[in-house]
C-alpha cells in the first residue's frame, strides 16, 4: 500500500541516457515462467519510457521481483 507503480517511480527520475533498470526476478523451483513474465512486463514498461533494462532470473526459495535504477557509463557498443 502506498507504493508507486513502476511507471510512477520511473517518471520521478530525471531523463538520462545512461539510465538502466536492473530487474532481478527470483522464482521458486518450477515457477520460472512466472518470473520471466513479470520481468518481461517490467522491461517492456521501461522500454516504453525510453529506459534500457537488464534482467537477472534466478531460482530461490520464493518468488520476488526487485528493480533498481542505475546510471551506466556509455561504452563503445552503445
Amino acid at each position: 500500500p502506498g507504493l508507486p507503480t513502476l511507471v510512477e517511480w520511473l517518471e520521478r527520475h530525471p531523463r538520462d541516457p545512461r539510465a538502466a533498470l536492473t530487474i532481478v526476478a527470483q522464482h521458486a523451483p518450477g515457477d520460472e515462467e512466472s518470473a520471466w513474465s513479470q520481468a518481461r512486463s517490467m522491461a517492456s514498461t521501461a522500454s516504453a519510457l525510453g529506459i534500457r533494462s537488464r534482467v537477472v532470473i534466478r531460482e530461490a526459495q520464493s518468488n520476488t521481483v526487485h528493480a533498481s535504477l542505475g546510471y551506466d557509463q556509455p561504452t563503445a557498443l552503445d
